[in-house]
This record gives structure tokens, sequence and C-alpha cells, in this order.
């Protein structure tokens, strides 16, 4: 049990220090969690990409009981699609299958789910007060993915490593609070749905994503001009 326990331990540790997910959704819950079931899967037939498969799988099932209102369940299969997507890479470390398919294979898959959970919002609330914000989620939402693989094709690199960082971080640094990611998004739909007001994402992704996508757009514009000289 301790020798389970220890290499849990250094596979979650490893996965941290390599990764530049480091939201505190995934930080302390998805990679935590992720590491004890890879532990568990590293000596069997499974790889990587049946994770990411099957993540997409559980995400849609969990959607689907979002869409008949089943707040517990729902809930509990998009958590542990969360869960899949962590693991698919950390197992893909233990078991030295890394590939450049599996990366862009996780990334378009990550895309996926988050537009069709807010495609499902969308239509959940067509005809009620929230339409217009389920329409302009899925537009911020939309565009966020957008410039995120511009982002990437711009720096060219699928997934970059880790910079080192050798300031002292801050608070949100060290702690993993961010409000505007792919993993975020999804823990606000797993909360909202628990508090039985999935609308909530809506609200957010119209207030908060506006502002970060604003950012983001002009990030991504600065660097352009800069690898443009």
């Amino acid at each position: 049990m301790s020798n389970f326990i220890n290499i849990a331990r250094k596979n979650y540790q490893h996965a941290c220090a390599n990764s530049n997910v480091t939201d505190f959704w995934t930080l302390y819950f998805c990679r935590a969690f992720a590491s004890l079931l890879v532990t568990i899967l590293r000596k069997t037939r499974i790889t990587p990409n049946h994770l990411t498969y099957f993540s997409l799988i559980t995400h849609i099932i969990g959607i689907i009981f979002l869409v008949k209102m089943n707040y517990i369940i729902a809930p509990l299969l998009i958590m542990f699609g969360q869960v899949l997507d962590a693991a698919d890479g950390q197992l893909a470390v233990i078991k030295k299958m890394t590939t450049i398919y599996g990366s862009y294979l996780d990334l378009i898959v990550d895309a996926l789910k988050d537009l069709i959970s807010y495609s499902v919002l969308l239509w959940l609330f067509i005809g009620s007060e929230y339409e217009i914000m389920g329409i302009v989620s899925l537009f911020f939402v939309s565009l966020s993915l957008i410039l995120d693989w511009a982002n990437r094709h711009i720096i060219n690199s699928i997934k970059p490593e880790k910079e080192s960082i050798s300031y002292k971080r801050s608070f949100r640094e060290r702690f993993g609070i961010q409000f505007w990611t792919v993993p975020i998004r999804n823990f606000l739909i797993v909360i909202s749905s628990l508090a039985r007001n999935p609308q909530w994402v809506l609200i957010y992704s119209v207030t908060v994503g506006f502002y970060l996508t604003g950012k983001q757009y002009y990030s991504v514009l600065s660097k352009i001009k800069i690898n443009s000289r």
C-alpha cells in the first residue's frame, strides 16, 4: 500500500512540475485523483488515447444527464471526465507513450467538450431570460478557444514547456487562482449544477468572459506584431 501511495505521489508531483495547466481545479483535484488512477492503470493495456476518448464520452454522458436536469449524476460524470483528462498525460509519461498525435488529440477533445457544454447550455435556456446570455457565452468560449490555438501557433509549440519562475510567485500563482480556462469553465458547470443553477455559468461567462477574452485577444495581437518584425 505504501508503495502504491509513493508511486501516486511521484506521478502527481511530476505532473504538477511539468505542466502549464496550473489552475486550482486541475492542480488540487483533477491531478490528485488522476495520479491514483494512473497508478492503477500503469500495468494494463489501456493507453493515454483511450483515456482521452473515454473522457470525452464521459463528459457527453454527463451533459446528457444535465439536459435531463439530474444535478447529481451530471456533475459527478463531468468531474470524472476531467480526472480522465488529467490522467491521459500522466499515463503517457509513465508508459513513455507521449506523441504529437496525443497532444493534439488532448487539445481537440478539451475544446470539443467546452463547445458541447456551452451549446447545450444555450439550448437549455432558449426562450428564457438567459437566451441572449447563452448566445454571447458560446461566442466568447469559441473565440477564446480560437485565440488559444492562435497563441500556440504563434509560439510554434503545441504544449510549451513550463517556464521556470525565478521571481517570487504571487498568491494567485501559488494557488492556481485563474478565472478563464477550459478546466475552470468545467469546474463552474459542476458547481452550478450541484447548486441547481446552471445559468450561473452563462452569467459568469458574459461578465468575466468578456473582459478576459478581450485581454487574451490583445495579448495575441501583441505577439503577432512582435513576431512579424
